[in-house]
């Protein structure tokens, strides 16, 4: 049996003005948690099962192939460059994202937050895609719900096309950049338009830096990265969702916890219909006395199953 992991090496805590990496094989599929950072670059360049990030302020976060959700939380004025199942951000302003996700990426209580396609490279990034089970043609980077509109605010957009610089990561003096993404004809997150990126077939359009660059290096670099083709990005047309409770990004985290919210129409959230998730569709509703009567029925079964099989 091995060695039981150390939680400690799966974090990074309270740290101030430091490059904080984590390399290949270093994660290798557990979770992380990134928690009250400032005027940090962090680099996680593994697979891993979910990460956290909370309290982070002015900081430059890379994260691999996430197979799970990254969470988002209390965050201001930093840059991501994430991939991932599920992207989720709560009370987080004036972030850039840079995002691969494979479901519709969630903000709430978030505000002046940017989209854009995922950026990021290093070496064998390709096969932590494989190893975090993410299928990178798939990417639905720019279908943001928003959990709390507002009338009048726009809590989101979609970065332009020349706000798009590529982030190379060498590691260990390789420079065999690999970003298996492809990038997008239009804002919808899901055409491909161009193959796997790498040092050799886009030297002329990629900026890279190393992991021990400062931030302001670093950021020197990028801006002096070429626009990208004119119909790179179209920006699509902001979502909303259901206005949930402040416990409801909670809730998200508890399978087993009762979400309090309302949909469009005013109905509750048990009678939530995937189908129609904007509650735009009437709702068929039954009387109590039916419901009752079915809800009766189906524990009966329930007891049935239970006593057949013991």
């Amino acid at each position: 049996m091995g060695e039981k992991p150390n939680p400690k090496d799966f974090m990074f805590m309270n740290n101030k003005g430091e490059t904080l990496i984590k390399k290949p094989g270093q994660i290798n599929g557990l979770d992380f948690v990134i928690d009250g950072l400032e005027d940090c670059e962090v680099y996680l360049l593994d697979h891993s099962a979910q990460v956290f990030i909370d309290y982070c302020k002015n900081c430059k976060i890379f994260i691999g192939p996430v197979d799970g959700a990254v969470f988002a939380r209390n965050c201001d004025d930093c840059v991501f460059t994430v991939a991932c199942r599920q992207f989720r951000t709560r009370e987080t302003n004036r972030c850039k994202v840079n995002l691969y996700v494979a479901s519709d990426p969630i903000i709430e209580s978030s505000s002046e937050m940017k989209f854009g396609p995922f950026n990021g490279a290093y070496p064998g990034l390709d096969e932590h895609f494989k190893a975090a089970n993410l299928n990178p043609a798939d990417n639905h980077y720019s279908a943001v719900y928003n959990f709390t509109p507002q009338e009048g605010r726009t809590d989101f957009e979609i970065m332009a096309k020349n706000e798009f610089k590529s982030w190379n990561v060498p590691i260990d003096g390789n420079e065999n950049y690999i970003n298996p993404v492809p990038l997008p004809e239009s804002g919808i997150g899901i055409t491909q338009l161009k193959p796997t990126l790498n040092k050799q077939d886009s030297a002329s359009d990629m900026k890279s830096f190393d992991i021990h660059t400062s931030q302001a290096e670093a950021e020197a670099t990028m801006t002096q990265g070429e626009d990208m083709n004119d119909d790179f990005l179209a920006p699509t047309a902001p979502r909303t969702g259901p206005n949930m409770s402040d416990q409801s990004f909670d809730d998200f985290l508890n399978d087993d916890a009762p979400v309090s919210s309302t949909v469009a129409n005013g109905a509750s959230t048990d009678d939530f219909d995937l189908d129609d998730p904007f509650g735009e569709a009437p709702k068929k509703t039954q009387p109590p006395q039916q419901r009752q009567e079915e809800e009766e029925e189906e524990d009966a079964l329930a007891v049935a199953f239970l006593e057949f099989t013991c």
